[in-house]
């Protein structure tokens, strides 16, 4: 199976370093034959202020379409791939090493194409790497590298030289500064709305996207059972008491839990908005 598939893979070229305000990036996604050509690039730096324990991280996007700033920067990479899917975006997102001193890294799909698309024209055969980064290069605010990721259906080769976008931490609160902040009030008014299965609200403090999502959900689910799924949950009753911390990115917040769990929401339209 792999042998066949590998017929339709692909091949990227480069022109060489680029230090200029542009990205330089050339890459594909084959899915089972479907292939795709990966031109947009996002590398942001992400410290894991939220505690999960993996340290600093780059988060490098290799994608088909643009990933907003706001999304990319989450306090993980699920809201991210909810964008791409719903925005028809495909690509991954490769976690590496902010210093570039070693290539380990892992990497999280955000969305393949349709085994019914064709490959893009002017693809060749190549056998992809089994490390996920060939090369990685980190200078100052730039990083440069190659990645193969080589999966039992699909694959992504790439090579990116860009500048490492800043999206540094601009809020860290704590006690109770953080229930009391505008993403922690605007949360708990849709755990609020959603226990109530009240539609409107839940839209109302949720993002186009979420409010689309979440309605289909409900609609699906039907109105009685939706309510005993949002309140199935006893945690949920000692939220605003088990805020623990507030962690604002621009236009992205994290609100981070005693029991270690995370949520985020995003700036839309001047005004804060659950996203995931």
């Amino acid at each position: 199976m792999k042998a066949a598939s590998l017929a339709l893979a692909f091949l990227t070229v480069i022109s060489g370093p680029a230090r200029g305000e542009h990205p330089d990036v050339d890459g594909a996604m084959v899915n089972g034959g479907a292939g795709i050509k990966l031109d947009h690039v996002l590398v942001i730096q992400h410290g894991d202020e939220e505690g999960w324990g993996d340290g600093p991280r780059l988060r490098i996007f290799l994608t088909s379409g643009v990933i907003p700033l706001s999304i990319a920067g989450g306090s993980t990479t699920l809201g991210a791939a909810t964008y791409a899917k719903q925005s028809k975006i495909y690509g991954v997102v490769i976690l590496a090493d902010p210093s570039g001193k070693t290539t380990k890294a892992s990497a999280f799909l955000l969305n393949t194409p349709p085994m019914t698309m064709r490959a893009a024209p002017g693809f060749a055969a190549k056998t992809p790497d089994p490390d996920i980064l060939r090369r990685l290069q980190v200078d100052g605010s730039y990083v440069s590298g190659e990645a193969h990721i080589d999966l039992t259906r699909w694959w992504v080769t790439a090579r990116f030289d860009t500048s490492i976008t800043p999206d540094p931490v601009t809020q860290n609160l704590t006690g109770k500064a953080a229930i009391e902040s505008a993403p922690a009030k605007v949360f708990l008014a849709y755990q609020d709305a959603l226990s109530k299965g009240d539609m409107a609200d839940t839209g109302k403090y949720s993002t186009s996207l979420h409010a689309l999502l979440i309605r289909a959900f409900h609609d699906q689910m039907g109105d009685a059972a939706f309510i005993r799924f949002a309140n199935s949950d006893e945690n949920m009753k000692a939220l605003p008491n088990s805020i623990e911390r507030v962690i604002v990115r621009g236009d992205s917040a994290s609100i981070v839990f005693k029991l270690k769990e995370v949520v985020g929401l995003i700036l839309e339209d001047g005004a804060w908005k659950f996203n995931e």
